[in-house]
């Protein structure tokens, strides 16, 4: 009988301990759900913020590249403009009368002509700015040659450099002086 009574206490706490064993795995299975639980929303709150950030990123590069472009467009419009205004004055300069063309041309051969250099002109200038002009001016022992290459105003073609004095370069000059000051005009 003793012996009942010693396994029904063997079998009482192993029941017991299968109570508590089955109670503290309850216990850790609920706690590592609960933590689980947490880490997710963790998780989920940090992959919100993130979406939101990344939206939030895409949509401050979409309102930029807008303006950029927007910009671009505006600026596009301002260079045709300015583009206008030299086009026009260097149609205006090219329409000038034969006395204004040889005006302009006596005074770039006085500033930058040598004697013994060669006067490159237009073939639209050919008849304007004739042999006896360009010998008649106060630099001495000038020549004249027409060139395929001048589309209008001169240019003074030495032993060792060629100066370059078109009307386009001339022009080009100007506008790359002038441009800030007729853009704060225009604009």
């Amino acid at each position: 009988m003793e012996e009942i009574e010693f396994i029904k206490s063997i079998v009482e706490d192993a029941k017991q301990e299968a109570v508590q064993i089955e109670t503290n795995a309850k216990l850790f299975s609920a706690r590592q759900i609960e933590d689980a639980k947490k880490e997710l929303d963790a998780q989920k709150t940090r992959t919100v913020e993130s979406v939101k950030a990344s939206i939030e990123l895409q949509k401050s590069r979409a309102e930029m590249a807008v303006k950029v472009e927007s910009g671009k467009t505006i600026i596009n419009q301002k260079q045709d403009a300015l583009n206008e205004v030299f086009e026009s004055a260097k149609a205006e300069i090219s329409g000038e009368s034969a006395a204004a063309t040889k005006s302009l041309i006596s005074a770039l051969v006085k500033k930058f002509a040598k004697s013994g250099d060669t006067i490159l002109v237009s073939k639209k200038d050919e008849k304007v700015l004739t042999e006896e002009f360009i010998k008649g001016l106060s630099v001495k022992g000038l020549k004249r040659a027409v060139s395929p290459k001048v589309k209008s105003g001169i240019t003074i073609s030495g032993a060792t450099y060629d100066t370059d004095l078109t009307l386009e370069t001339l022009l080009k000059e100007i506008a790359d002086d002038k441009m800030l000051e007729v853009a704060k005009i225009l604009f």
